[in-house]
């Protein structure tokens, strides 16, 4: 039985991550159109790099590198796509939206926007889709990496190496700190 349920979750894992996956490509298509420079990272980056099966691996959200300046574009077309700037209550199962202050403060605390959600009305397993943009990368004071990685999305499997070991060490520490109660993050 545990067979059984083991090849249950892989089966709607690998449903769920199709949903995000051709959610992503709308996305895609749609930056492409406008001339926004994105670069997926994490999670799907590594489904559609290095993964040999779209079941074996959950995506959660979708990770994406952009440009900050581009923030107002890229808002119009999440709008247009469906999304809002905002957090998904659960419980009455609807997006609110989030204000001006918590905006500003999200994207000075850790170079993220506010993540884009939008409830996933017409898929099976999705219930919402969650943008992550991330337009500064920990560590990259020069800006290199970032630009690295836009220019030329992931072409350079170094530079994207040098981005997950800091992206890793960043969830660590911040980690680490919450654990031993020792975080001082607002956010």
């Amino acid at each position: 039985q545990i067979r059984l349920v083991c090849e249950y979750f892989y089966k709607c894992n690998k449903l769920h991550n199709l949903e995000m996956m051709e959610e992503f490509q709308k996305i895609c298509l749609e930056f492409e159109a406008g001339g926004i420079k994105y670069a997926p990272l994490k999670g799907i980056q590594f489904l559609n790099e290095y993964y040999t099966d779209l079941g074996s691996r959950q995506l959660g959200d979708i990770d994406v590198l952009v440009n900050s300046s581009d923030y107002k574009i890229i808002k119009k077309i999440m709008n247009d796509l469906g999304y809002i700037e905002g957090e998904y209550e659960y419980v009455e199962k609807r997006i609110i939206p989030i204000d001006r202050k918590l905006q500003l403060l999200h994207q000075k605390s850790i170079g993220n926007f506010h993540p884009f959600k939008k409830i996933a009305d017409d898929k099976q397993l999705s219930e919402i889709f969650s943008i992550d943009f991330t337009y500064q990368i920990k560590g990259d004071l020069s800006g290199h990496i970032g630009k690295c990685i836009l220019e030329n999305k992931f072409e350079c499997k170094t530079v994207y190496f040098i981005y997950l070991c800091t992206h890793l060490y960043k969830e660590a520490i911040g980690t680490y700190w919450i654990y031993n109660n020792k975080s001082d993050s607002i956010i």
